[in-house]
């Protein structure tokens, strides 16, 4: 080997390893992941619309990066249907500068199946200390609800 490709090839090296320390450094110090949101949350409000109408709700998130999917079941729901519900979610949404949004059709609420087209529903919310604070909107209800949700801790 000659002086020029020894060189070149040193140079190259060298420029690849500035290249990864300054790629590094700007990822440590700008790049945040998303705080960990998923888990389950007991919705309590006295007023919900439609179909939700007199049930007691748990929102099931699970979250990957700012990506989330879920499921609205009733709070009795046996750990089988829950099961199913992580399997195949039927809330998709997203999870951006502290705002969360989930929408979907509730295909786990018996209540909703009843009666022909099961209505879409919309969650938007801000979740702060493990509390959920939000709105919930069905496709066949004008306006959105008020709600609260506390997250459950893990058994």
């Amino acid at each position: 080997m000659n002086l020029k490709t020894l060189t070149f090839y040193g140079c190259a090296i060298g420029f690849v390893g500035a290249l990864f320390s300054i790629t590094t450094a700007y990822g440590e110090a700008n790049l945040k992941a998303a705080p960990q949101i998923d888990g389950r949350y007991r919705i309590s409000t006295q007023n919900l619309p439609g179909c939700l109408k007199d049930q007691s709700l748990v929102l099931t998130i699970q979250q990957s990066g700012v990506y989330l999917t879920g499921a609205l079941l009733s709070s009795d729901e046996t750990s089988q249907t829950v099961t199913a519900t992580q399997k195949k979610p039927s809330l998709v949404g997203s999870w951006e500068q502290k705002k969360l949004e989930l929408s979907g059709i509730p295909s786990s609420l018996e209540a909703c199946q009843q009666g022909g087209k099961v209505p879409t529903v919309r969650i938007e919310g801000t979740i702060a200390q493990n509390n959920l604070q939000g709105k919930i909107r069905l496709d066949s209800s004008p306006a959105s609800v008020s709600f609260s949700a506390k997250r459950e801790t893990e058994k």
